[in-house]
């Protein structure tokens, strides 16, 4: 998993953590798009 910085916190955060801001609800089609794209396959529908 890659890691990378955000200023203010001590410790790494992952970046699919940090891509996650842009899922929403709202826009539940396009999240699952998005999640499918950057992990490379069908996400899991809850």
């Amino acid at each position: 998993m890659i890691f990378g910085r955000i200023p203010g916190l001590d410790k790494p955060v992952s970046r699919v953590c940090r891509g996650t801001m842009m899922l929403s609800e709202k826009r539940r089609a396009w999240s699952f798009e998005l999640l499918d794209a950057v992990l490379g396959g069908p996400s899991v529908r809850v």
